[in-house]
């Protein structure tokens, strides 16, 4: 098939994400709903055309089920998946919930006084055609397999390069490219396996059924890149990278790869990243980028003496930047084998920051997520309470989330922090009814 024809595939992830986010206001019931595994039998509903199945109008109590098999264009059961249920109702489309697909290849789920739509959410395959269910009958579902792009990742000696990550990236001049531009790839990373080889699935545009056409209509393609450059990267390599147009042949299938060389790796770039008194930073991380090859580039963890070591450099010289709680420190220009000396501009933190988070019922909150500063996505523990060693001082935002309620909340740590972390600094976040961004 034509590589242009994937282009369309592209639109299956942006029109599942339009379709949930329109329907997010008009939904009358939404949850996830534990999959118990129907059964297909002599009351099966044959798919029409090869895919699919009939749509037919449903008048049953909202308790009645729908239930069925999903099945490839060969008939194998699909062991893995989740079907997106929704009901619609003359002009209204709502959200039943989400069902997994079992082992065996079966799925069962809440049906409605209407219609029920079915989306299907698997990384390899796609609907053949609009699948609509019909309570109390069993169902047979087609899917289609999606177009893959295959490639493999070798060392300089031609060996294969296991647990290579491969990232996919516009390819050209970044004041060339079209910034809205997305790229027909169902990821934007992977990983190689023991043969050193990865595949990953092009996009197909999904059918479009009557619950999409409510809600607005089938969306039109988003505007997708015609280049594209996948760069591999792995521990003890060199990074390397291929780049081709879109509708060229390439890695058509598991017998004409793509195929990813690396580099030898130079010497290791070491250093230590200290304040003007010589403390050492936490949750400092150096981060060193190829200036001739700007989409190549690594990290390394800074230690608690401030030491750091940056493997897998090329050729040619690297702009490092040293970071800690989303503030950067200090900068350098080096190149493989160097041995740099980084002074942080703002004092190393001390003490600690204590965040206590309260519900809006008035108790402190467990689980809620705190991002921002010193933090990075850390849920609080059953006393409502997150808490990080020696922030960085200074003016910060916090973002804490609560279920569907986010606040903000900025926060200034003293430059005089006590030493002691017996005695934080302490914030409290409260939510109320309305809380919101």
């Amino acid at each position: 098939m034509n590589r242009t024809v994937w282009l369309g595939a592209l639109a299956a992830l942006a029109l599942v994400a339009l379709t949930v986010g329109l329907l997010g206001g008009r939904a009358t019931r939404s949850g996830a709903v534990a999959a118990q595994g129907g059964r297909s039998g002599p009351n099966a509903v044959a798919a029409r055309g090869g895919g699919g199945v009939r749509e037919a109008e449903a008048d049953v109590d909202g308790s009645a089920q729908v239930r069925g098999e999903v099945v490839d264009e060969d008939g194998v059961a699909l062991t893995e998946g989740a079907l997106l249920l929704r009901c619609l109702r003359g002009d209204d489309v709502s959200v039943l919930g989400t069902v997994r697909i079992s082992p065996e290849g079966t799925f069962e789920g809440p049906g409605c006084r209407g219609r029920v739509c079915a989306t299907l959410q698997h990384p390899t395959q796609s609907p053949a055609e609009p699948w609509m269910l019909q309570p109390g009958a069993e169902t047979v579902l087609r899917a289609t397999s999606l177009h893959r792009l295959w490639g493999v990742v070798e060392a300089p000696d031609g060996t294969p390069v296991e647990a290579a990550t491969v990232t996919f990236t516009a390819a050209g001049p970044a004041d060339e490219r079209d910034p809205h531009a997305l790229i027909p790839l169902s990821t934007r990373s992977t990983t190689t396996d023991a043969d050193g080889r990865f595949s990953v699935a092009w996009l197909r545009k999904p059918p479009c059924g009557p619950c999409e056409e409510a809600v607005g209509g089938c969306a039109e393609l988003p505007p997708m890149v015609d280049r594209i450059e996948a760069v591999a990267s792995a521990s003890r390599y060199a990074s390397g990278s291929f780049a081709w147009d879109v509708d060229e042949a390439v890695g058509e299938g598991p017998d004409t790869p793509l195929r990813i060389a690396m580099g030898a790796a130079g010497d290791l770039l070491t250093g230590q990243l200290v304040d003007a008194q010589g403390q050492a930073y936490a949750r400092a991380y150096v981060l060193a980028r190829s200036i001739d090859r700007p989409r190549e580039q690594r990290r390394a963890d800074v230690d608690a003496q401030g030491n750091f070591e940056v493997d897998g450099l090329g050729a040619g010289e690297y702009g490092v930047r040293a970071i800690a709680d989303g503030v950067e420190l200090a900068t350098a220009d080096a190149v493989a084998g160097d041995d740099v000396s980084l002074m942080g501009e703002p004092a190393a933190g001390r003490g600690a920051l204590e965040v206590s988070v309260w519900g809006p019922e008035g108790r402190l909150a467990v689980g809620a997520t705190v991002t921002g500063g010193p933090f990075r996505g850390a849920k609080t523990d059953m006393k409502g309470r997150v808490r990080a060693e020696r922030p960085l001082p200074g003016s910060m935002t916090l973002r804490v989330r609560l279920g569907p309620d986010v606040v903000r909340r900025s926060v200034e740590i003293p430059a005089d922090l006590a030493e002691t972390t017996a005695h934080p600094h302490r914030v409290e976040v409260r939510f109320t009814n309305a809380a919101s961004e």
